[in-house]
């Protein structure tokens, strides 16, 4: 049920197009990996996501399921680099704004190289011809990529991109589709009905299962022998609006069982961050990514949004020369645990986030962050595992769910609102320090979605 709760994944985004977009666009990237190509990803502005899209496509969270070549490019010179890394049968994602000129060149310089080339973004949409495929949400709010829809947007594709492979007649670029050549939607197809998506098996360690002979299990009303391309891509379109609908849903009721849970945690992180704590994040895989952009919003609020300052927040998954000298030395179980060893303050917050709840190098942190006096916050799936039931974790935020994708898309706005919560109660602990007796709020300015602190 959709509650009303703004920011997050409305019933109707995927409308517009947008729904057959996404379904031209998978059968698109599997035809170009059937034929070796390498997906490349950029995100000028949101780096996090390119590193989401391409652990998505390199490590897949289905057991069973094939790993494809895919690639984040970040840094300074992105661009040109990008622009030499990419080759002809290759694929591009670009997650930017619409009025990226840097970006906008590199699609049209991609595509006339031979490469298939995608746009995800909000706001603003890019000139017209910029890209092949432009998957875009139609919300002016600055704050969108923070909030679940772009990682809905990816998630998607991978999904669709995967049950593509399962019909090996259609990965030819000359296969029928319905009317048009690039696997573009069909508009006459009979579209039937999507089934549920059943318990996938986890992306973490602590996974066991047989694993899937197909994605038949994910999308059960799609005939594998299909030759024609135009009903499979309306079927996926119908599939990816009745999945963005469940994950939509799932949002809205996280976040109303949490709210009391984030209103108590934003002024705890609040009164630490006032005593001049940091926050230390971390997570693995794509929660490391949703660490990331966690981490992100506090240190360096994005233009564009509320006037809020910026707190010191750092992701202890980033440094790549720390993270695998722990992993080589100690072992992987310990690389969150050594960091916070010698970075943390009995101040500080730490904030792991997992799809599980299980994961032993974040449950190993969070205890020695509880050991060292450290506020822990932890973010988990499923039932909360471990990390629910753990004393070593003074707010757990459970979204509860068997799907991995829909876990992420639920956390990335339940931390963006922890987030936005926290910042206005740093606020008004900044103002009873400074001003006693008035509650005046001058840093905070309007909240982008209404709400009032």
């Amino acid at each position: 049920m959709y509650l009303g709760i703004p920011g997050g994944i409305t019933p109707g985004m995927l409308d517009g197009g947008l729904a057959e977009d996404l379904a031209a666009a998978s059968l698109a990237m599997a035809r170009r990996f059937a034929a070796g190509g390498t997906l490349w990803c950029v995100a000028p502005t949101w780096e996090p996501h390119a590193h989401h899209v391409a652990v998505e496509f390199v490590h897949p969270v289905i057991v069973g399921k094939r790993a494809l070549p895919a690639f984040a490019l970040t840094g300074p010179d992105l661009i040109p680099r990008a622009a030499v890394a990419v080759r002809p049968g290759d694929l591009l994602i670009a997650v930017a704004g619409g009025r990226n000129a840097a970006v906008a060149n590199l699609m049209r310089q991609s595509s006339a190289g031979g490469a298939a080339s995608a746009w995800i973004g909000s706001g603003r949409r890019p000139p017209a011809g910029s890209a092949d495929h432009v998957l875009w949400v139609d919300d002016a709010d600055p704050m969108a990529p923070a909030t679940g829809r772009f990682v809905l947007l990816y998630h998607l594709l991978w999904e669709l991109t995967h049950v593509c492979f399962e019909h090996p007649g259609l990965l030819a670029e000359h296969a029928a589709t319905g009317g048009s050549g690039t696997g573009g939607p069909s508009t006459g197809a009979q579209r039937p009905t999507a089934g549920p998506e059943p318990q996938a098996a986890r992306q973490e360690p602590q996974a066991t299962g047989p694993e899937p002979q197909g994605t038949g299990f994910l999308y059960p009303f799609i005939d594998a022998e299909e030759r024609d391309a135009g009903p499979l891509l309306a079927a996926l379109a119908v599939s990816a609006r009745a999945k963005a609908a469940e994950s939509g849903a799932l949002q809205q009721a996280t976040l109303a069982a949490a709210a009391d849970q984030v209103a108590a945690c934003a002024a705890a992180m609040a009164e630490r961050f006032a005593d001049g704590g940091r926050l230390y994040a971390f997570g693995n895989g794509g929660s490391s990514t949703d660490c990331a952009t966690f981490a992100t919003l506090f240190a360096s609020p994005p233009a564009g949004g509320p006037a809020y300052r910026g707190l010191p927040a750092l992701n202890l998954a980033a440094d790549q020369a720390v993270v695998t000298a722990l992993g080589n030395d100690v072992g992987f179980d310990l690389v969150f645990s050594r960091q916070i060893i010698a970075h943390a303050a009995a101040r500080d917050i730490a904030v792991a986030f997992s799809t599980s709840g299980n994961s032993r190098d974040l449950m190993a942190a969070l205890r020695e962050a509880r050991s060292r006096g450290l506020l822990t916050v932890g973010f988990a799936g499923y039932d909360g595992g471990e990390m629910a039931a753990s004393g070593d974790v003074d707010y757990c935020f459970v979204v509860r769910s068997q799907s991995i994708h829909r876990i992420q898309e639920s956390q990335a706005l339940l931390g963006y609102q922890l987030w936005a919560s926290t910042q206005r109660s740093f606020q008004k602990t900044v103002d009873r320090c400074v001003h006693p007796g008035v509650h005046n709020d001058p840093l905070s300015g309007p909240d982008p979605h209404g709400e009032t602190g």
